[in-house]
Formats: structure tokens, C-alpha cells, sequence
């Protein structure tokens, strides 16, 4: 489904165990068809208010260029967003930088929103676009033409995987991540996706896994992390 997500064979598992390994933390994935993704009335009036409020504010990207901007910022946000999550580690200026060359020149601007406060980033929705199909179709030869059907793919794929989503602690709680699950639910209703994968959230991370659910989301992929005592 995305960058930097591993899959494995099925005998891995039992492979890991039988050499001494245990389980450190899980992650899990969630599926929510559009059909069953349901904003409850409470989540929308409260993102209603804020925005009505005009205390935070969503921004949205007009190009790529206007993305890129923006990105330093970003990451900025997206270190102190999850400095109390398991798997911390701050991004470096280098990785940062590592990002906006790879993964933002290929992002689609328009499904990348953040929330702003006085033109602070204080949280932010990263969506792309499933292009798993077009990947396994060109059986990992890009050219010459794998690389076309890719772009393609990029345009009428129905599924959109959700792979960071967040807001700093401060704001949590006087509306952030209600403004956030209102712009999930305006990405499914203005680019006509069927579905919404939001990969790799912490087990740790109750609420939003509960909000997940609330919203008709299914946990149906687990990726675990193992450790060994040596």
C-alpha cells in the first residue's frame, strides 16, 4: 500500500518466534469503505465551530510548488506531534530534505491538507493514491512502460491510503482532530474514492483507534515489531 511498509510471507511469523524473538508493539492498519464511513453529527458540528471559530484553519495546497513550500514547516509539526509515540525518533534536516525530493514530487498536492494556527502547522492528513495494482502489473520493471501505467493509476485509483495523520498534543481536545476526521470524510466526497486504508497506527494510539471505529473503520492488517534480549 505504501512506501516504507513491508509484507512477508506468511511462514515469517513462526520463523521469528522459532529464533528467539517476541513481540515489542503491533501496528495496525484500517479499512473503511466509503459506504460505511459515517461522520457522527457531533465530530462534523464540532469541526463546523472551529472553523467558524477561525482559531485553526485548513490549508490547502493550489500546486506542488506551493506544497514544497511548505514542507519544512511540516516536518517541524510532524517531529512534535509523535514525540510521545513508541516509535519516536525525530526526522533530521537531511531526512526532511530526503522527503520533499521523493515522496512530496509524487505525492498529489490536493490530498495533502494541513491545520494551521496563526500560519503554524499544528496538524496535518497525508493521503495518496493506491497504486499497488499498477506496481504488480509491471512486475517491478518502471520502464518503458510501467512507469506510464503507474501515472495512471495515480488518476483513477479508488482506494487512497491515509499514511500520517496528527495533531500536536496542545491542540487536542479544542477541536484539531475533529477538523481532521471532517477533511477525511471531504476526500472521500470530492475525489469519488471507494475506499480509505489508514496504515500503521500504533496499538497504543486508543483514541485514535476508537475514533477509527466510530467512523466505521475495520482493523484488518497487523505489523509487528519483535525484539530479542541478547
Amino acid at each position: 500500500m505504501m512506501t516504507m511498509m513491508n509484507y512477508n510471507f506468511d511462514y515469517y511469523p513462526r520463523l521469528i518466534a522459532n529464533a528467539g524473538f517476541t513481540k515489542e508493539v503491533d501496528f495496525v492498519s484500517c479499512y473503511l469503505p466509503s459506504d460505511a464511513f459515517e461522520i457522527p453529527e457531533r465530530v462534523e458540528r464540532i469541526a463546523q465551530r472551529v472553523i467558524q471559530r477561525g482559531n485553526l484553519a485548513v490549508k490547502k495546497f493550489k500546486s506542488k510548488r506551493e506544497l514544497i513550500s511548505w514542507a519544512q514547516r511540516i516536518g517541524r509539526a510532524y517531529n512534535d506531534t509523535f514525540i510521545n509515540n513508541w516509535e519516536y525518533y525525530p526526522f533530521t534536516q537531511r531526512e526532511i530534505d530526503f522527503i520533499v525530493q521523493n515522496i512530496m514530487l509524487v505525492a498529489d498536492h490536493r490530498l495533502l491538507k494541513i491545520i494551521t494556527h496563526d500560519e503554524n502547522v499544528v496538524g496535518f492528513l497525508f493521503a495518496f493514491p493506491d497504486v499497488s495494482d499498477a506496481f504488480q502489473r509491471a512486475r517491478g520493471r518502471l520502464f518503458p512502460l510501467g512507469i506510464f501505467d503507474i501515472l495512471r493509476e495515480m488518476k483513477r485509483a479508488k482506494t487512497v491510503a491515509g499514511n500520517g495523520m496528527g495533531v500536536l498534543p496542545q491542540f487536542h481536545g479544542i477541536g484539531g482532530n475533529a477538523l481532521l476526521y471532517y477533511e477525511m470524510s471531504k476526500t472521500f466526497t470530492d475525489f469519488g474514492f471507494d475506499f480509505v486504508e489508514m496504515t500503521q497506527v500504533a496499538e497504543t494510539a486508543t483514541q485514535m483507534r476508537r475514533d477509527l471505529s466510530n467512523l466505521g473503520g475495520i482493523e484488518y492488517k497487523q505489523h509487528r515489531v519483535y525484539r530479542k534480549e541478547i
